[in-house]
């Protein structure tokens, strides 16, 4: 689909098919390797959530979660700033191109959320949520799909940048 309507916003196949590629191989793996801390945070979340809830413990809960939130909330923002002032020397020592630093840095902003929606997975499946947890991804690529379709075809790369903070947010 990414291909498809980047082809759509004017580049050829072979641009298309590289600034799709850069994309998945470069710009995402960078934006959620630091991710790995909060997943593997919000992996404990959900045993601990549950033992609380189980034993009736509500103010457990809420010292955890504000405590779980206001750390990972810290970490994203300390990953946005290395993200946004070091994006450029990213992309030339995974790739040697300099656009795939600016693709970094352009979406580096959107980490918090991204990070923030990893352990408030946890939180959700911790409360036994997990309906919840399955509508919210179902609108998100709703979401992502229809801005990927609507804005890539009228900005280029752009678009799936438009899509991603649409969908985060």
């Amino acid at each position: 689909l990414v291909p498809f309507t980047l082809k759509q916003s004017g580049c050829s196949t072979a641009d298309a098919l590289s600034k799709y590629g850069l994309f998945e191989a470069v710009v995402l793996p960078v934006l959620f390797f630091p991710s790995m801390v909060v997943s593997c945070l919000s992996s404990i979340l959900v045993p601990e959530i549950s033992k609380h809830r189980a034993g009736g413990k509500t103010v457990q809960n809420l010292d955890l979660i504000s405590s779980v939130i206001s750390t990972a909330v810290t970490y994203s923002l300390f990953t946005v700033s290395i993200l946004v002032m070091y994006g450029k020397q990213i992309g030339m020592l995974a790739v040697h191109d300099e656009y795939a630093g600016k693709m970094v840095m352009m979406l580096a902003p959107v980490v918090p959320f991204i990070y923030l929606e990893i352990v408030l997975e946890g939180i959700i499946k911790g409360l036994g949520k997990h309906s919840f947890s399955s509508l919210n991804y179902l609108a998100e690529y709703v979401i992502r799909i229809s801005a990927l379709l609507v804005f890539t075809p009228l900005t280029g790369f752009y678009g799936m940048a438009i899509s991603y903070y649409l969908s985060n947010i």
